[in-house]
């Protein structure tokens, strides 16, 4: 832990945000956790984003301030996090810290599900059956060899006996 305090205070965002997780679950210093996701959120690092803005969202160990998690999701958003697209979502959708928009909550839950699907995809490509025989035929099996190369290893072989 030593090594990422030095970082986080260096100014390493990454760091910074180990070092709030160790801070909120392992010394239960939530508020001074915070601080540090903040400095990393600042920083750019989107995974902080999202945690403060989950923080503001359900109130942990802070007053709820929607406002605050709608910037943050949108922040993280803007970096890439998808889990932020839910969560921003569910904010549109009651109209916390935000007018009430159905069809941008709508939007929201379906890029993030988009997201879902892709990953069930992948799963269900590596699981397929199909998949392990395509790997096995395509990707385990050995090389056919082309002509080129069959005259080049018979050439080869002539070498070496005459050798």
């Amino acid at each position: 832990m030593k090594e990422i305090i030095k970082l986080a205070e260096a100014g390493d965002s990454w760091a910074m945000y180990e070092y709030a997780n160790y801070l909120r679950n392992v010394e239960n210093k939530w508020e001074t956790a915070l601080v540090w996701f903040e400095k990393a959120a600042d920083l750019g690092y989107d995974v902080a984003q999202f945690e403060v803005g989950c923080t503001y969202k359900y109130g942990w160990h802070v007053e709820k301030d929607y406002k605050k998690a709608v910037t943050y999701f949108n922040l993280a958003i803007e970096q890439g996090n998808k889990s932020a697209m839910f969560e921003l979502g569910g904010l549109y959708e009651l109209g916390y810290g935000v007018e009430k928009n159905m069809e941008k909550a709508k939007e929201l839950y379906q890029k993030y599900k988009a997201v879902l699907d892709d990953i069930q995809a992948a799963k269900d490509m590596l699981n397929d059956k199909d998949m392990e025989e395509y790997a096995k035929e395509e990707i385990m099996a050995p090389k056919k060899e082309t002509a080129r190369e069959r005259k080049l290893r018979e050439k080869e072989k002539r070498r070496k006996r005459v050798i």
